[in-house]
């Protein structure tokens, strides 16, 4: 994170400095592929709601915690 981000993210409070780590535009890269994988196995078999649900909240939180960790290596790094 470059110097003129952090203080912008200094400037931020609460739930907006969350969301802003978080980066939720790299959400649509994990969520895709729930959604092509869904779609292609419901051509063999039943929809599954609940493992559609899981899925994308086990990618949710695999996409958000590796942007927070690399938020935090970016950190202790100065980059």
């Amino acid at each position: 994170m470059a110097a003129q981000e952090r203080q912008v993210l200094a400037r931020q409070s609460g739930f907006k400095k969350w969301w802003t780590l978080l980066r939720p535009h790299t959400l649509v890269a994990s969520f895709v592929p729930v959604f092509l994988g869904t779609s292609v196995a419901m051509l063999y078999s039943n929809f599954q709601f609940t493992r559609f649900i899981v899925m994308l909240i086990a990618c949710f939180f695999i996409q958000t915690s590796a942007n927070l960790f690399n938020e935090y290596y970016d950190y202790k790094k100065r980059a």
